[in-house]
C-alpha cells in the first residue's frame, strides 16, 4: 500500500497542482532533502530532452544545471545515458541539441 502522503502528492500532480509541479514560481521545485539541486536540474534536462524541444528550452535547460553546479560532461552523461530510451532519432535530436548549446559547431 502507498504511503498517504505520497498518495496525496501524486493526486496532487495529477490535477495539475501548481504549487506540487513546480509552476508556481520559477524554480520552485529545485530541491529537497533528499533531491539535491543539482540532481534536480540534470533530471529536468533528462525529461525536457525527451520531448523534442525547442533549442532556447535546451539552453536553458542547460544554463539551470550549470547554475546548480553541473558540469557540461555531466550534461552529456545525463544525454548518454537517456539515448537507449529516447530511440535512435530523438536520441541524435538530442545529442545535436546538447551540442548547439554547448556551443559546438
Amino acid at each position: 500500500m502507498l504511503d498517504p502522503s505520497l498518495e496525496e502528492t501524486l493526486r496532487r500532480l495529477a490535477i495539475g497542482d501548481e504549487r506540487t509541479v513546480g509552476l508556481a514560481g520559477i524554480g520552485a521545485l529545485t530541491s529537497s532533502p533528499t533531491l539535491p539541486s543539482k540532481r534536480a536540474a540534470l533530471l529536468r534536462l533528462a525529461a525536457l530532452l525527451g520531448t523534442g524541444p525547442e533549442p532556447i528550452s535546451v539552453a536553458h535547460g542547460i544554463s539551470e544545471c550549470r547554475r546548480h553546479g553541473a558540469s557540461d560532461a555531466q550534461v552529456l552523461e545525463v544525454t548518454g545515458a537517456i539515448a537507449p530510451v529516447l530511440g535512435s532519432v530523438r536520441a541524435d535530436e538530442a545529442a545535436n541539441a546538447v551540442h548547439n548549446a554547448l556551443g559546438g559547431v
